[in-house]
Order: structure tokens, then sequence, then C-alpha cells
């Protein structure tokens, strides 16, 4: 069985498919242009210029000088445009009378383009009616195979063209027929949601309505996938129930499926409905639809779910359980082999827990119907977490009253009003010791500061940039707050008590702070011109010279090096590409407001700060205090994202990242663009054991070194960075076993249609 967290969420045909009707808009798109734009000899074969105006006329529907040009007894094979026979031109611009012409001179109606689709294929495709019936009353084959297996019948079924899956049924189409990853008509009909063509394959043939395709999906899977009722509710009610208990080889069910999709309130009711139907079955993972649920962010069918009486208790089973269920003896050699004990396995593996509340937040997936965006990260998980932790409080209470409450229950506390009072005396005494830290050419006034535009925005407030004495500077404006806002108020606090006690030319400058009222709170610092890197790295995307890279990466490392240097070291804690800023040839590191004096008095070392995606497991698992090795983890991160311009685990959200450097060990691929000297210190610096990394003073010493050894290098192009923006993108697609086993004629066709793309606009225009 496969692992669910791995299920891909585009098949290959979707893909395929995708491809290919951007393609052929390409075509389409050429041909709407004027006849003589851009015309290159390189362009046609043979006869090119007068190919191109035959097929323009038959574009045009201006058929005398075709018909003329097939009466001089002209070879019909030689008018061919990009791969295309002027039949497959025909019927792509819809043009019976074109096509009947040129049948009638002998085109071959089972000819192949470059995607290897028939015409009739291509009608189908896009749903031309009467092209599709007069190819068929002509001879075209309706059950011919294209490139993966696919056969007219598949197309018309994908893209929801009625008329033209009853003309091919009509013709001897067959239903049953499967493509190279085991779907037939009724599978793609479901997964589209065209519930009317179910119903006519099904009064066809309905034998195979229970087959699963390559991924072990049956028909109803794929429609509950799409949260569409109406074609569960065709398949169920004409074909029975024996859909309902198969599991696909992510261990979901029919009623997984509707929870992972997430579309349909309607259809989860409908499901659990069902004879045989329970709202707690695991999967052959252990995997529930509660499961299934949280890790996709569906609060709102969390909620009607445990209403129903979902369990939110119950453990998906880890992988050595899972092995243990299916076979003892192989995980027990699995275990010995991995150097663990069995004592280890019994109390560690099996008690592992996997709760929808930990898929949950694992995944943190923005709720469905919000916007996804860098601020909203946690948007997903947040709201089902807290109806997770509520539900098991409610529980709990109720247990309690009743006597039978569990020793590890959940309680929900809350403030009393002497604990807000003193709250808010300590943080008065601190805004008062602030005052009288700062010395009082630090002492500001809003009223001092011309402001300018927004330069930023967090949940602290907004970034501004500004003009103090004639200076231009960054202000940091804290949103209106009141005492007794602990997070706004000490955040504030603390990081003017640490920015002002330093000074360095790698550290971002403390210019002054405004104290008055809490409504006015206010820092003040240097302005760095270049903005962030992860502004360069991401969003302007900027080829840099090697020199540039290590000069970037030496400057974060002596910034570093100042900060835990100090009498009473700081950590930074939040060390990024969005807090490192640009100023000339200068790298500075900024955004202190996760930072701690070491060893400080009253501040828990063990809470999770910062942004996931760069975060050290030791800080990620809050499972003890940690030290400056802490942000010498983030900066091997850093580095690494520096090098090959992309962010660490791109392919996941920042808890998954998280969860996969803290639980898995893993780190980021170490690409040849990075030179070795530079793999080194990362190395050193991302090592699972933090005891065992690098300090921050032998990495400035160590990249200085380097530095000064191609000072006087001069060819610093970055070629690097030409190869990864080349081979990145396809760098899956060899090891994606969806692809595996694909002729070499899909992989010629994949490299034309990329070709045709890069002449056409996002929007599928030609260009």
């Amino acid at each position: 069985m496969g692992n669910y967290k791995t299920r891909p969420r585009h098949s290959f045909s979707d893909e395929l498919y995708r491809k290919v009707a951007r393609g052929y808009r390409v075509l389409r798109s050429r041909l709407e242009c004027d006849a003589n734009a851009d015309l290159v000899e390189d362009d046609f074969s043979a006869n090119s210029f007068e190919s191109f105006h035959l097929l323009r006329a038959i574009y045009d529907n201006k058929l005398e000088p075709v018909e003329q040009w097939l009466e001089a007894g002209n070879c019909l094979d030689a008018l061919t445009w990009f791969g295309m026979p002027a039949l497959h031109v025909a019927v792509l611009c819809n043009n019976v009378q074109a096509v009947e012409l040129l049948l009638k001179y002998g085109a071959n109606i089972d000819a192949i383009d470059w995607a290897h689709f028939t015409p009739i294929h291509i009608a189908s495709f896009f749903g031309y009616e009467r092209v599709a019936r007069l190819l068929s009353k002509s001879g075209a084959k309706p059950n011919q195979r294209a490139s993966v297996g696919d056969s007219p019948l598949h197309l018309a079924a994908f893209n929801g063209h009625m008329s033209v899956v009853h003309e091919l049924l009509e013709h001897g189409a067959c239903v049953n027929r499967k493509d190279e990853e085991g779907n037939s008509a009724l599978h793609f009909c479901a997964k589209s949601g065209h519930a009317r063509g179910l119903c006519l394959l099904l009064e066809v043939d309905c034998s195979s309505v229970h087959d699963q395709n390559l991924h072990g999906d049956t028909a109803l899977h794929l429609a509950c996938y799409g949260g569409h009722l109406e074609c569960a509710t065709v398949l169920i009610q004409r074909c029975g129930f024996d859909s309902l208990v198969k599991e696909n080889i992510f261990s979901e069910t029919p009623l997984h499926c509707a929870c992972s999709g997430g579309k349909s309130l309607e259809l989860v009711a409908f499901l659990l409905r069902q004879p045989g139907v329970n709202i707690n079955f695991q999967g052959q993972d252990g995997h529930t639809a509660l499961h299934s649920a949280c890790y996709n962010g569906c609060a709102d069918l969390v909620e009607f779910l445990l209403d129903q009486g979902a369990d939110p208790d119950i453990s998906a089973y880890p992988n050595l359980v899972k092995a243990a269920h299916e076979s003892p003896i192989n995980a027990y050699k699995e275990l010995e082999s991995s150097g663990d004990s069995v004592s280890r396995f019994g109390q560690s593996a099996f008690h592992e827990k996997q709760t929808p509340i930990m898929w949950a937040y694992e995944k943190g997936r923005p709720k469905i119907g919000t916007p996804i965006n860098r601020k909203c990260v946690f948007e997903g998980f947040d709201p089902i977490v807290d109806i997770l932790k509520r539900r098991k409080a409610v529980q709990s209470a109720a247990a309690f009253k009743t006597g039978r409450a569990e020793r590890d229950s959940t309680f929900v506390t809350l403030p009393s009003p002497l604990g807000k009072l003193r709250s808010i005396t300590k943080e008065k005494a601190e805004v008062l010791q602030l005052r009288n830290l700062l010395g009082n050419q630090h002492h500001m006034e809003l009223a001092e500061i011309d402001f300018q535009e927004a330069i930023g925005s967090g949940s602290f407030g907004k970034v501004y940039k500004g003009v103090y004495k004639g200076k231009t500077v960054a202000v940091k404006r804290y949103r209106a707050a009141k005492f007794g806002v602990k997070s706004d108020v000490e955040m504030f606090c603390r990081e003017v008590s640490i920015l002002s006690r330093l000074n360095h030319p790698n550290v971002l400058k403390f210019v002054g702070a405004c104290l008055n009222d809490p409504s006015q709170f206010a820092l003040v610092t240097e302005y760095a011109s270049g903005g962030s890197l992860f502004i360069l790295l991401h969003e302007q995307k900027a080829i840099l010279p090697l020199s540039r890279k290590l000069s970037i990466g030496l400057d974060i490392a002596k910034g570093m090096e100042y900060l835990h240097g100090l009498p009473v070291p700081v950590i930074h804690r939040d060390l990024n590409s969005h807090n490192v800023l640009l100023e000339g040839d200068t790298a500075i590191v900024a955004d202190f407001g996760e930072s701690r004096f070491l060893g400080s008095a009253g501040f828990d070392m063990t809470k999770q700060p910062g942004n996931l995606r760069w975060m050290a497991p030791e800080v990620f698992l809050q499972s003890t205090s940690y030290s400056t090795k802490a942000d010498v983890f983030s900066y091997a991160l850093c580095v690494w994202e520096i090098h090959v311009g992309d962010l660490p685990f791109s392919h996941l959200k920042p808890a998954a990242a998280a969860l996969e450097m803290a639980y898995k060990g893993s780190r980021p691929s170490l690409a040849r663009c990075i030179p070795e000297p530079v793999q080194a210190i990362i190395q050193q610096a991302w090592q699972e054991n933090p005891e065992a990394s690098i300090l921050s003073r032998p990495i400035v010493t160590e990249m200085s070194q380097f530095c000064d050894s191609i000072a006087d290098n001069d060819d610093n192009r970055p070629v690097e960075m030409l190869q990864r923006g080349n081979a990145g993108s396809f760098a899956g697609i060899a090891e994606d076993p969806r692809f595996v086993g694909s002729t070499d004629a899909v992989t010629c066709n994949s490299m034309l249609i990329q070709d045709l793309l890069k002449i056409v606009d996002e929007n599928g225009n030609y260009c």
C-alpha cells in the first residue's frame, strides 16, 4: 500500500491533456496570425509558403484554392504543418466542409499528429460533434489508442462532451477499454463530474464499474475526490455498494476520498447514510476519514465528522507498526537493521501518535476558500487544532462531572483578574526600565518623523520608510496596543532593549524608539535600500555571481559571530532570508523581535520562535533548551538558499519542512553549484547533533579564506544558476513512478509541446 501523504494531486493524464490543449491553442493562434507575419522558412516542410497559405485557407473556410491544388494532382501528404496533416488542421478548425473535401481526396483518416492523436481524437477532445459524426461515418476507428492508451471515448468523457460520447457509442466505442493508467471512460466521467455521461456509459455496459485503476481508484473514488454528489449517487444507485468498501493504494475508501477532497459536505453526509459505511473505519495504514479531513485543512468537515461521532483519538499506524501488522518477522528485521532494540520497538514505535490533530499540525494547509500566500500559511490547521482541542476539553469536563475523568484529560484555563493586573504592572515597569536604559538621543516623537510609503508588514504592525532629521530611516510601527496585550508590549520592549545595545556593520543599526504611549510604540532603524535577501532571490530571481553569494554569506556569518561573541551572547532565533537586508554590497542581519540574551531569566528557551522553514530541530521539538547553535543551523539553510536560489524544501509547507528536518533528519540536497568548501561549512553547521556543529567564529574564518582564494578570479559568471534553471524544473519527472514505462513517443511529444509553449504566454495567446 502507498503512503497516503505521498498521494499525487494530479494524474499523468491530467498533466498530459493540459499540455496537449495548450499545444493545440498555440497552433490555432499561429493560424490566426497574419499570413505574412513572422514567416520563417524553417517553420514549414517543403513548399512551406504554399502549404501555409493552403492551411490558412482551410482555417478561413476558403476551400477553392485547396480544391484546385488537390485537383492538380499534388500529394496530400505534403500538406503538413508542425507535425499536423491537413486533415488534423481541418478538424482542429472544426471545418466540416474542409474535412469532407480532404476525405474525398484520400486523406488518411487514421493518421497521427505530434500528440499521437488521430482526427477523431481531436474532434472528441474539443467536442466537435458534427466533425466526429462525419469521421465516424467515414470509417474512423472509435477505439484507436493514442500515446497513453486513451481512446476518443476517454477524451470526450474527460471533457464532458456528451453528444460526442453518444456518437462514439453508436459507432462501437468500447466502454471498458482502459488507458495505461487503468482508467476507463467511466473513471474520466466520474472524475470530471459528468453524471449524464455516466448514465450513458452505464446503459451500454456497467460490468467494469467497480474496476480499479493504477492507483486503486474506482469511478466512485474519483467522484468522491472531486466532490461530485450526483455522480456518486448514480454509481451507487445503479451499481450497488461494492466500491464503498474498496481501498485504493493510499488506504482510502470513497468516504476517505470525499474528506480528502473536502469539496462537498453533502457528499460526506450521503456516504455516511449508506449501509456498511463506518465513520471510524481505518484503512490499511490506520488513518480514518477524520485524518483525511484534518490533513487537507477542511475545518467544516472536521466539525461535521465530530458531530457524527468521529473519534479524534484514533491513531494511524506508523510504518513499523504497519509492517508488524502485515509481517512481524519483516518488521523485526527492519528494526534490527536500523540498530534499534526490541524494547524500543515496543515502547516507541507502537505508541507513536498519529492522531488527526498531529496530521493537521504537520500539513498546515490553508483552509479551503482562504487565499494562499506567505502570510497565512498556518491559517489552515489552527482552526482545526482549536476545534479538536475544544472537543477534547468538553469531553474531559463531562467526564470530570461524572467522576470518570482520565488522567491525561485536557482542561482550558482562563486568566484571573489578579493575574491580569500583575501583567499590566509588570509591562509598565518594563517600559519605564527601557526609558531609563535609552539615552536622550534615542528618545523620539512620532511627529519628528516624516512617514512615507509602507515597505513591509507583519503580525506586529507595519514597517514604513521615513525621514528623520534629514536621514532616511525604517520605522517599525507597532499596532495600537493596550497594556495587558503581552505579545505586543513585551516583544517591543525586548527588541528595543536588544537592538539598542548592538553596534556592528553587519547588524541593523538602531536609531531610536518612540516610548511615550503603547498606541505610538515605534522602533526606528537604519534604512536598507536593497530590500531583503528573500526578495532578491525569490521575487526578483536575481542571478548572482559566485563572489556576491560568498560575500552575502560571509556578512551574515560576521553578524552572527558578533551576536554570539558578546559578553552576554544574543540568540537571534529567527535567522532567515526575510531577515537579511541588503545595503549596497553589505548584508545586514535584522529583525530581533524573537531574539533573546542567552541565559535570560524569565524567558522559556524551549518555545518555538521564528519561521518554521529555517528552524533548527532542537527548537522545533521544544525538547530542551537550546543555544547559539540554533542560529548556526539556520545559517546553514540560508547559505544553501543563497547558492541554490530556492527555498529549503520548497515543495513542502513550512510546518512539514520543519518536521522533515526534525523527525527524519533530512536536509536539502547539496547541489553541484555549491563550491566544496561551502558545502563543508554547511554540513558542519546543520549536523543532527547540535553540540557537534561548528561555531560562528570558525565559519567566518573558513568563509574569509575561501573568499580570499577566489578574489583574483574575474570569471565569476553564474553558470551554476543557469544549469539550475534548465535542469531543475524537470529533475523530478524521471523519478516520478507515474512516468515510469512511458514510451519514447510520449517523451518526444512532450518535448515538442514544451517547444510550442515557448511561443505562448500564460493565457495561451501567441506572442
